[in-house]
């Protein structure tokens, strides 16, 4: 641990264990022990206060959907009750489906309008942000070739150079000194 004068943590510029740690813990318990105050409830990161949110969520979606269902349910009473008098209930109720539909033609269109104005934002969030990333990505690939390169010239072809020299060298001396392996005979094989 790197430590400055004054009992301070020079990573963090802070008095060594006032955050995180409790009194008498060292940090080896600490780091032990870690998922034990991720899940505690005293925290507020436990299981239970998941499930016990998502149970509101629920509950409010299903409150929302029946709410839903009712104000359709007294649109549809109040379309009837408005028809004329001189109007059967199958011409009451092709007027509500015509009124409806048209509704859901005009809900449609919101919704599509609003797709379209998300994907143009996405789009020019991509042309914005992934365009320069993909000239980094461009620019290293680049640089690593060169490095390749450099490596393959400076530091792998003097090696092998050498190695061909030795070869040859050996081989020299073989032929000089009289050592050469003859080749085996077909029928000894």
């Amino acid at each position: 641990m790197v430590s400055v004068p004054g009992g301070v943590d020079a990573r963090s510029c802070t008095p060594r264990g006032a955050i995180h740690r409790r009194r008498g813990e060292s940090q080896a318990q600490y780091t032990r022990h870690w998922w034990r105050r991720r899940t505690s409830p005293v925290l507020g990161n436990s299981n239970e206060g998941m499930e016990e949110r998502m149970g509101g969520v629920k509950s409010k979606a299903l409150w929302g959907g029946i709410g839903t269902l009712v104000v359709f349910i007294l649109i549809i009473i109040g379309l009837y009750l408005l028809g004329g008098s001189d109007q059967s209930a199958l011409e009451r109720l092709r007027d509500i489906s015509v009124i409806f539909v048209v509704l859901l033609s005009m809900i449609v269109v919101v919704l599509l309008a609003a797709i379209t104005v998300a994907l143009v934002f996405l789009v020019f969030q991509i042309k914005d942000n992934v365009i320069p990333l993909l000239e980094e990505a461009t620019g290293t690939v680049k640089r690593i070739r060169g490095t390749t390169n450099f490596v393959t010239e400076e530091a792998v072809k003097p090696i092998v150079t050498a190695a061909g020299t030795y070869s040859r060298i050996r081989g020299m001396t073989k032929v000089v000194v009289g050592k050469t392996k003859k080749p085996p005979k077909v029928g000894d094989v």
